[in-house]
């Protein structure tokens, strides 16, 4: 049920237009905890849920029917298709690409990985780039754990983000990461024993996990700011 109260929380959120802090300061909840809520992690009280209801302007029953949650979704949803595009080189010859798959991140970033550790879910949209090394699969960056209004690397909610499994990520890249627990985009810092999931913004708090825990990190390749 948290799960879907999430996801129900960032559909509303998302329809009527607020970000992430916009929503945290009209509830008076602070964003990190707001951004478990959405994701999932945490049940909210039934007091929390009122105040999420009043600030996006609706019926707390509203936020438990799942009809209403798939109506939603259906006008968030991009519409399935093939981004052409054609790339060209120094000499203006076409360039070998590949069609990259981007994963859904409606309420945090749910690809999956199949026995042989290649990327799975939902993919409604696909991006053609330059040929990359290794598996590659891309995101939607979900929430703002990752912008930054003083430096130069930001990454917005909504913009694609390119990750691959080759070469492998170094201390300081940027890279997403899967543990049993949790999927997320963050910066890494990391020696043998553990690994630090660092965010740029710094509202938020970073994560420290130990090696084992590790499943997957992959690389960050690109970033894609402006898709349409």
């Amino acid at each position: 049920m948290q799960k879907h109260i999430g996801s129900m929380v960032y559909a509303l959120r998302k329809e009527k237009g607020l970000r992430q802090s916009e929503l945290a300061s009209l509830t008076g909840i602070k964003q990190p905890n707001l951004s478990r809520i959405e994701n999932g992690l945490v049940e909210p009280r039934q007091s929390t849920l009122e105040k999420i209801a009043r600030a996006l302007g609706v019926d707390l029953r509203e936020m438990l029917d799942e009809h209403r949650m798939a109506d939603i979704e259906s006008k968030l949803r991009w519409p399935a298709r093939d981004q052409g595009v054609v790339v060209l080189g120094a000499t203006d010859r076409p360039v070998r690409t590949i069609a990259v798959p981007v994963f859904e991140s409606v309420a945090g970033y749910a690809v999956e990985f199949n026995a042989d550790s290649k990327p799975m879910g939902h993919s409604e949209v696909t991006v053609t780039l330059p040929v990359i090394d290794g598996t590659c699969f891309g995101l939607k960056v979900y929430g703002d754990s990752m912008e930054s209004r003083e430096g130069a690397d930001s990454f917005r909610h909504g913009e694609i983000v390119i990750f691959a499994d080759r070469p492998s990520p170094k201390p300081g890249d940027y890279a997403f990461v899967k543990t049993n627990d949790i999927a997320t985009f963050k910066q890494i810092f990391f020696d043998e024993e553990r690994v630090r999931l660092v965010p740029i913004n710094r509202a938020y708090q970073e994560r420290i996990v130990m090696r084992g825990e590790i499943r997957q990190m992959w690389k960050l390749v690109k970033h894609i700011r402006d898709f349409a």
